[in-house]
């Protein structure tokens, strides 16, 4: 059955010019929007230095109230998303939280929890936000925002979870006709919706039930390759390149795709113990590959299907199921797709910024439509490396030594992106082999990225159309004949997920490294990941910086402008 259109969003106040968006629940964090354009976006666990953390994101409001130049009484909204009965319970009761983040974590290890746990999910995707949510969680997030000196005559406005992320992708796309799709695991009752917009006017054409989640499938998949679910689903990605391509999979036939309809064949729960009988006869590569192969195919079908029906060839997407850049390779591909646009914190981490645009713009398109093209929107450490530096550490890494990169503004979203790196030569898998025993200790199987000079990326990268991609959203093809220049940085199935950098884009903080690299070596790539030690966020000031450089074995970290070197 075809899906029907809905209602235009409603549009019943007038856009405010400070917004304060937040997001207290797995990834909390805080942005700023002033004239509908985001100023500061900061995830709390870059300063509580807890990874992905949960709850009030107390520090990241100061941080971000610090860096805008602003104070609470400047504020004109506060936006925030989702009151389903799990969200509204937890902020009523703020240890609920811990709980499930230590459990989430594998940090602790209590029968009650772990009952809780199992029964969660079911909890969510059976229940819809509710009436009361939105009035229990105003008072709870009013008392907390008191506390740090806002007025309690600040309005406080909330949107649904899934408007949040589709808000995030429309507002940040320059595209004024574009279909717009969310999919993620599960937010007040829904796991997926889509937005048709043209003619400066947003409709919603279709919601998916939580029940009929593609997103809980995978985080279900995750748990049962006991991995942690909403932080290790890259992993499942990564392993799933070691399975065997195979005709049939069994795991396709677990959901129904119909127009803009989903159905799950074992809805809700019965989800994941039909996951589980089927993982216990299956190795676990191959397991990761079914269920890559499944939410490829499903996923593709879905977007073909909702272009057809919106008759749109621009695409904006958001929610966790795009976290996933192996599928995004693939709908790039897709002959129906002339432009697409992931919105770079694509997670649970982005609907800050989702409710803060929301609320700036109001559910209307007539604002001014730019691509976000800023990646560096958190504190600020110091000013960029003088040239010498720079050639210094383009030395360096010829000489396979291992850099720390701490400069400028920290970047938005949970990629390294020149600011927070760490940095080494690409085309060596010793040097990468290095960096993983001494510092990253990731799995075998998961692969670093590369950064590069968009000139650079029409030599090496197959499936290269010219774009910039600042924000390492989707996969690429590594050309077969390039595939030593990129041997640190590819996986297996011949792809990597690169960051590329526009020629013209001399204001990017590795725009100078990368053309002296360029001058000294032939090409301007190197091998970009986080600025952190194992199992910490990545860092956010100085003494974060040191305190992980004073920890590694290596020798060389820029932070600011200088160039420390351990004797």
């Amino acid at each position: 059955m075809a899906a029907m259109r809905l209602d235009s969003l409603t549009q019943s106040k007038q856009p405010a010019d400070n917004v304060l968006g937040i997001w207290d629940g797995h990834d909390a964090g805080a942005c700023l929007v002033a004239n509908q354009n985001i100023l500061v976006a900061i995830n709390e666990e870059r300063l509580s230095r807890r990874k992905l953390e949960i709850g009030f994101p107390k520090l990241s409001i100061l941080a971000a109230l610090e860096q805008a130049g602003l104070n609470p009484a400047e504020i004109t909204a506060v936006a925030i998303s989702t009151t389903d009965p799990a969200k509204t319970l937890s902020r009523s009761f703020p240890a609920l939280k811990e709980n499930y983040y230590q459990l989430r974590r594998r940090k602790c290890d209590k029968p009650f929890f772990l009952t809780a746990r199992r029964n969660c999910k079911s909890l969510l995707t059976a229940l819809p936000a509710f009436s009361f949510g939105e009035k229990i969680s105003r008072q709870s997030i009013r008392a907390d925002l008191c506390k740090l000196g806002f007025a309690k005559s600040t309005p406080i406005i909330f949107y649904d979870h899934h408007d949040s992320h589709l808000a995030s992708a429309l507002y940040t796309s320059g595209y004024s006709e574009c279909a717009v799709l969310s999919l993620d695991g599960v937010g007040d009752g829904i796991s997926g919706k889509a937005w048709d917009v043209r003619n400066q006017e947003i409709k919603k054409i279709t919601q998916i039930n939580a029940c009929n989640s593609l997103g809980l499938f995978y985080e279900y998949a995750t748990t049962l390759l006991n991995m942690r679910e909403l932080e290790d689903e890259g992993k499942v990605m990564a392993l799933a390149c070691y399975g065997v391509p195979q005709a049939s999979n069994p795991l396709k036939e677990f959901f129904v795709i119909e127009d803009l309809n989903v159905q799950a064949k074992y809805p809700g729960f019965s989800l994941y113990r039909q996951l589980e009988k089927l993982f216990w006869k299956t190795p676990i590569e191959q397991f990761a590959w079914m269920v890559q192969d499944a939410v490829e195919y499903h996923v593709l079908k879905l977007i073909r299907n909702l272009l057809k029906f919106t008759k749109q060839a621009n695409l904006a997407l958001a929610g966790g199921v795009f976290a996933n850049v192996k599928l995004n390779l693939l709908i790039r591909e897709l002959p129906e797709v002339e432009r697409l646009w992931i919105f770079p914190h694509m997670g649970d981490g982005g609907l800050a910024a989702g409710s803060a645009l929301l609320a700036a713009g109001q559910g209307t398109t007539a604002r001014n439509q730019q691509q976000m093209t800023n990646p560096f929107l958190g504190t600020n450490i110091g000013a960029p490396p003088a040239i010498s530096t720079i050639k210094k550490i383009a030395d360096l890494i010829l000489q396979d030594e291992i850099i720390f990169w701490c400069t400028g503004a920290m970047e938005y979203g949970p990629r390294a992106l020149g600011a927070r790196s760490i940095i080494a030569r690409p085309d060596s898998t010793k040097v990468r082999d290095d960096l993983n025993m001494k510092l990253k200790k990731r799995v075998w199987y998961q692969p670093f990225c590369p950064t590069l000079l968009a000139n650079d990326a029409h030599q090496l990268l197959e499936n290269y159309y010219g774009e910039e991609s600042l924000f390492m959203t989707s996969a690429y093809r590594v050309k077969s004949n390039a595939d030593l220049k990129l041997a640190g940085v590819m996986h297996i199935d011949g792809t990597c997920r690169p960051q590329i950098i526009a020629e013209e884009r001399v204001d990017h903080p590795f725009f100078p490294l990368l053309k002296e690299l360029r001058r000294l070596s032939g090409y301007a790539v190197i091998l970009n990941t986080s600025l952190n030690i194992h199992g910490e966020p990545v860092v956010a000031s100085t003494e974060d910086a040191f305190k992980a450089y004073h920890e590694s074995d290596l020798r060389y970290m820029l932070c600011g402008n200088q160039l420390h070197v351990k004797e």
